[in-house]
């Protein structure tokens, strides 16, 4: 990648937007189902799924915005 951190291989390209429509569908679906979505933050396990309902937090487009994505910038 380049000091800008754009992926110049062509596999890449694209690579953090399709990874964060993931993260994003994945907390959807525990959203809906009740189970568990787990991330590491900070060096710990979490379940941000339990997170946004016990906050109240439903939308994941809100919670993953949320997420620190440490070494990566949009």
């Amino acid at each position: 990648m380049t000091a800008d951190r754009t992926p110049r291989h062509p596999d890449l390209i694209g690579a953090d937007a399709a990874l964060k429509r993931a993260a994003r569908r994945a907390l959807e679906l525990a959203l809906q189902t009740g189970t568990a979505c787990w991330v590491l933050r900070d060096g710990k396990i979490v379940d941000i799924a339990a997170e946004a309902v016990l906050s109240g937090m439903a939308s994941p487009q809100r919670l993953i915005a949320a997420e620190p994505k440490p070494g990566f910038s949009e």
